[in-house]
């Protein structure tokens, strides 16, 4: 059988590169606040805009903007007059579903890689939501244009 490897390499400076920069500094940013977030967010770089997109789901509101200036500050950016597009919702139930307990876990295995500690914070924050408790998630924002 023959089998064929790839890879991609970009520069630093790149816009991919930048992106996955900008997404690490949110995703740092949201879990100094809340080891129990749940974060899928995405970045595309171009053009002096910066659009961030995916879902979010923590106890602290996060500051999306903040962090991405941050990020490009860091990677040796002046933040000054990039326009930064937010659109961010909560985290879905089929996700979450899935990120909580597993598809083995539902259908009834018991095995270490299927059951979820009730210890993890992550089972707690789940109960916390499904009871209406602290959990606060992020509002859904449809557009939020650079102050």
């Amino acid at each position: 059988m023959c089998s064929i490897r790839t890879a991609e390499s970009v520069c630093a400076g790149h816009p991919d590169k930048l992106a996955d920069q900008i997404a690490d500094q949110i995703l740092d940013d949201i879990l100094y606040d809340d080891k129990a977030a749940r974060v899928a967010v995405e970045v595309m770089a171009a053009d002096r805009r910066i659009i961030v997109t995916g879902e979010i789901t923590t106890n602290h509101r996060p500051r999306i903007r903040e962090s991405v200036r941050t990020a490009l500050a860091r990677a040796g950016y002046s933040p000054l007059g990039i326009l930064i597009y937010v659109w961010t919702r909560r985290q879905s139930s089929d996700i979450n579903a899935g990120v909580t307990t597993s598809l083995e876990a539902r259908g009834g295995d018991s095995s270490a890689f299927a059951v979820i500690d009730p210890l993890d914070p992550l089972h707690d924050r789940e109960a916390q939501l499904q009871s209406g408790g602290p959990g606060v998630p992020v509002e859904d924002v449809l557009l939020q244009q650079a102050e």
